[in-house]
């Protein structure tokens, strides 16, 4: 009977059965990988994200942030939501309370192999504060400026933290899904855009291609407008309407001259 409820077992059920005898995610992740062998020797198909790299290493498949993530709903799941609201409730978070909302979204992430860039922080942030109204955004994460070498923040020490312990515990390695890599690239191209004036053409080509992580942005109901215009300052430049005439085109491909012909009529 014990064999087949294994064989038959899905992640979410085995961890629901063992959440007391396997605390961290290192004994989590050490479970699966035991199991998953076990279940291959049964005949049974092996877990799609834990691939064999060599003798002793481990890859692991990570998933992209996603930004329609119920933050409360994670915060609920490790049994800290109520505990955060009643503090808040008489005033700002203090640090042992922002360490224990960080900590629970950086097991989170962990746990369901969630890999968090670095222009992730700011939508995760704008969702604490809207569950914590009040909240230091920099409290919880700032990026790299003038004034700052490296990024850092309660919140960012604690998920960099926790990639880095997972890595020690389990022997594991970072494999980095194609959607990602092209995400990655997206943004790197990004912020070549930003600092690049000219040559004009070399712009506007960089703009076209990024289109898609553009619009994708624009459309997304949790960024706010002023988010997607720091993140996309040449629609602020002197030549902001020649990108959102290029942006046009490319959503309405060849209806451009038809709309300036009704409308010149």
């Amino acid at each position: 009977m014990a064999d087949k409820v294994l064989r038959n077992a899905d992640s979410d059920n085995i961890w629901r059965v063992l959440p007391k005898l396997l605390p961290t995610c290192g004994k989590h992740l050490r479970f699966q990988q035991a199991w998953d062998s076990w279940k291959k020797k049964q005949n049974q198909d092996e877990q799609p994200e834990v691939e064999q790299a060599g003798a002793e290493e481990k890859m692991l498949f990570w998933k992209s942030f996603n930004h329609y993530e119920n933050l409360k709903d994670i915060l609920v799941e490790y049994n800290v939501y109520d505990g955060l609201k009643a503090a808040h409730a008489k005033g700002p978070l203090d640090k042992p309370d922002r360490k224990i909302l960080s900590q629970a979204f950086a097991e989170w992430t962990t746990r369901n192999l969630i890999w968090i860039n670095i222009s992730d922080y700011p939508v995760i942030v704008g969702k604490i504060l809207e569950l914590f109204e009040g909240e230091c955004k920099t409290n919880y994460f700032y990026p790299i400026s003038p004034t700052n070498k490296n990024a850092g923040g309660c919140l960012y020490n604690a998920v960099k933290f926790r990639y880095r312990k997972l890595k020690q515990e389990c022997n594991i390695s970072r494999r980095v899904s194609p959607a990602e890599e092209k995400k990655n690239k997206d943004e790197e191209a990004r912020k070549k855009l930003i600092a690049r004036f000219e040559p004009w053409s070399l712009v506007t080509k960089l703009w076209v291609e990024l289109f898609d992580m553009r619009r994708a942005e624009v459309m997304n109901k949790h960024l706010p407008l002023s988010l997607v215009l720091l993140r996309w300052p040449k629609y602020k430049d002197v030549r902001g309407m020649e990108m959102m005439d290029i942006d046009f085109e490319k959503l309405f491909e060849g209806k451009g001259n038809k709309f300036y012909d009704s409308w010149e009529k």
